[in-house]
């Protein structure tokens, strides 16, 4: 199952922008976005990529192979883990606040991370 969430790792999409994902900025593009928001505690990424795409700079999807961690899967399953994915991907698309959208990821899951 880990193997099909390492495919969408590697593409671009609607979906994509951040979790486990490869992206290359260039240094001036990061500090011209001012850099990540510390506002956000998850979901950081897909903010910087949305403002990346806002702002029609280039940007690439790296494909390669990259070591994370999977200590969240060791206490939920892997498909309780898409979905709580999936409901703060959809939350945050929704403008949810970044404090919200960490305290419920956090309620979701059996052990914090």
């Amino acid at each position: 199952m880990m193997r099909i969430n390492s495919k969408f790792t590697k593409r671009d999409g609607f979906f994509a922008g951040g979790g486990d994902q490869c992206q290359f900025v260039t240094r001036d593009t990061f500090e011209r976005l001012t850099g990540f928001d510390e506002s956000f505690v998850i979901m950081e990424d897909f903010d910087f990529i949305d403002r990346i795409r806002k702002n029609n700079i280039p940007y690439a999807v790296v494909d390669s192979d990259a070591t994370v961690s999977a200590r969240k899967y060791e206490n939920n399953s892997w498909l309780k883990i898409n979905w709580i994915n999936l409901r703060i991907f959809l939350k945050y698309k929704r403008g949810a606040h970044p404090v919200e959208l960490s305290q419920l990821y956090s309620s979701l899951l059996r052990e914090k991370i």
